[in-house]
């Protein structure tokens, strides 16, 4: 890679677009940037050697041969394993991707709530045993709008159907 001045070392699966994308917010910087694409389980010892910046998580003892490291990007918000004493060299910088996942963790934590109050996985162990039980008696009740009625559901059991 003649005239490299830095080289960025991608270790998380791209599409073709993104690398065009990476490449020409480097190409306006005051540096030669160079990417190399190389899959996470791909990755030398070399390419860590050799890179500046890096994106994506690989371990950390494969971090720590890293000499000319800048600034290291993870993709995930954890970054336990990096922060050690001797994993980064000095003054390099670690960012990761705090707040990236906050809008996926957060529709799966109201799935989770509606299969725990939905009762799904009795509803699925039922259908499994052929036994078809309703778990919840529905009651109409006065919306908070007093608008609209609205369905809530009561915790209680009612007696299985064995089909």
């Amino acid at each position: 890679m003649a005239n490299c001045m830095k080289e960025i070392l991608v270790t998380i699966p791209v599409s073709e677009e993104h690398k065009k994308f990476l490449e020409s917010r480097a190409a306006d910087g005051q540096y030669n940037c160079c990417f190399r694409y190389v899959e996470k389980g791909k990755v030398t010892k070399e390419d860590v050697e050799r890179a500046h910046v890096m994106i994506g998580n690989l371990p950390a003892d494969m971090v720590k041969n890293a000499e000319n490291l800048e600034w290291y990007q993870l993709n995930s918000a954890g970054a336990d394993p990096y922060i050690r004493p001797g994993v980064l060299p000095e003054g390099a910088v670690l960012t990761n991707a705090t707040g990236a996942y906050g809008l996926a963790v957060s529709e799966h934590m109201i799935a989770l709530v509606f299969d725990l109050i939905r009762r799904f996985n009795q509803y699925h162990k039922n259908q499994a045993g052929h036994v078809w039980a309703n778990f919840f008696r529905w009651q109409m009740v006065p919306s908070i709008t007093k608008k609209k009625r609205s369905f809530i559901s009561m915790t209680e059991n009612w007696m299985p159907l064995r089909i």
